[in-house]
């Protein structure tokens, strides 16, 4: 039986959840389904394996499947790594037509295990931490970081001033770390490092409510006796015993939450890496250049040496522009939305020479229609619309490439709800999971 590990992460509303229900429902239900792959190859006896993980870490697909169903709502996003076993069969009809008996028929047929990966974009913050194994180093990254980026300048001048002060205390270090991270979430920065301060020991996210409180009541680090803060250098020489201090707390969160993380990367065949481009255009170009940075860490911390296992374990990163129902069908025949997506990362082939890079355009619930004159949709919108009735609007033509700076306003995409059965043997109508299934999980 053939093994394989895929990893799937999103960036900026990606729809991941939406993703992997979609996705998982589809092999479920694969006589129902509209899932073609190459070679004529057929996906049958599709089962969930239940040992090797434990059911709190498992991704509860069939609870997101019964409630898309019966609620007809998008499943709710996933904000902790998250775990599938599942384990299918496939054969091509190639192989089957080249053999005559029954048992040379019962030898074409393969059995795939299938290990899926499932973790939070806004653990990808931590790449920086991955990549820098000592403490100064990623110090000096993120001083440089928050130096070069207007969007961050700003927070990161008022953060050294206050490392500045005479007889720092580890306390008000942290604290004014932790005031800096509420900025960054306040005006959507997604530079959140240690990831922990977003996302708690629970998986659960910062609500906006909770922001104010959270700078004197949520630890940056793994708890409120082990928080870490990057220091400039001439702070950690001014001050070399709360150094120390932030040196040691920064190994153990390093081992304990960021190591592992990439250790199962580095078992992994494939990456999946989710991409939310009319989400990027309505956030700005410094949404934009933020979530860029983030994947160029990740790439960083993939070509970094002492994670050199993944020049051997993976192989294939396929970049994947969701929500393409959102999207002038008009962008997708020209391949304007796919031709974003690899502009805007690009840099992968030369970062990671030795991967295997593949480009898709994806919806894992096709939820509209084309409307009756260029540039408009038909679907049921969930905002303005509490009467859940289909209406057409206008999206805005997506760009030739990303322009040099942008007002979000000049952009128009409609959230819509998902267009599901009620039956749950018909998979929601898709386009692309087939493709990217093919490249990560066939090949």
């Amino acid at each position: 039986m053939e093994k394989k590990k895929v990893a799937i992460t999103g960036i900026s509303n990606s729809g991941k959840t939406m993703f992997l229900t979609s996705l998982l429902w589809q092999l479920q239900e694969i006589g129902e389904a509209n899932f073609h792959l190459e070679k004529d190859i057929k996906i049958s006896g599709f089962r969930v394996i239940r040992s090797g993980v434990r059911r709190g870490d498992t991704f509860p697909f069939h609870r997101y499947r019964e409630k898309m169903a019966h609620e007809k709502r998008w499943p709710r996003k996933t904000t902790d790594i998250q775990r599938f076993r599942c384990r299918f069969d496939y054969s091509s009809k190639e192989g089957l037509r080249s053999v005559l008996s029954r048992l040379s028929q019962r030898f074409s047929r393969k059995s795939q295990q299938l290990d899926i990966l499932d973790f939070p974009g806004e653990r990808i913050a931590d790449a920086a931490i991955a990549a820098y194994s000592d403490f100064g180093q990623w110090s000096d990254y993120m001083f440089d970081y928050f130096d070069d980026n207007p969007g961050y300048n700003g927070a990161g001048f008022r953060l050294r001033q206050a490392l500045e002060a005479e007889n720092l205390e580890i306390d008000t270090a942290a604290r004014a770390y932790r005031e800096t991270l509420v900025s960054f979430i306040r005006d959507c920065k997604p530079l959140i490092s240690p990831s922990t301060f977003l996302l708690d020991g629970e998986g659960n996210t910062l609500a906006p409510e909770q922001m104010e409180s959270s700078a004197s009541e949520r630890p940056c680090g793994l708890d409120a006796d082990s928080q870490f803060a990057p220091l400039p250098e001439s702070v950690r020489e001014a001050n070399p015993k709360l150094a120390k201090k932030m040196r040691k707390h920064f190994k153990w969160y390093r081992k304990r939450v960021v190591q592992p993380l990439f250790d199962d990367l580095a078992k992994s065949d494939s990456l999946i890496i989710l991409i939310d481009i009319p989400s990027l255009l309505l956030g700005g170009v410094q949404r934009y250049n933020d979530n860029r940075q983030i994947i160029l860490d990740l790439f960083d911390a993939l070509g970094e040496k002492k994670f050199k296992v993944f020049s051997s374990s993976l192989k294939r990163i396929a970049f994947v522009a969701t929500k393409a129902d959102l999207i002038s069908p008009d962008d997708i025949e020209k391949g304007t939305l796919q031709s974003l997506l690899i502009q805007m990362n690009r840099r992968a082939e030369d970062l990671l020479p030795d991967m295997e890079i593949g480009w898709f355009e994806c919806s894992a619930c096709w939820s509209t229609s084309p409307g009756g004159s260029e540039n408009y949709l038909k679907g049921v919108p969930w905002q303005d619309n509490p009467e859940k009735k289909k209406i057409e609007f206008q999206v805005t033509p997506l760009p030739d490439g990303w322009p040099p700076d942008w007002n979000p306003e000049e952009y128009r995409f409609q959230e819509v709800f998902p267009d599901i059965s009620l039956n749950v043997q018909k998979p929601p109508k898709h386009k692309g999971l087939d493709r990217i299934f093919d490249f990560a999980v066939i090949r």
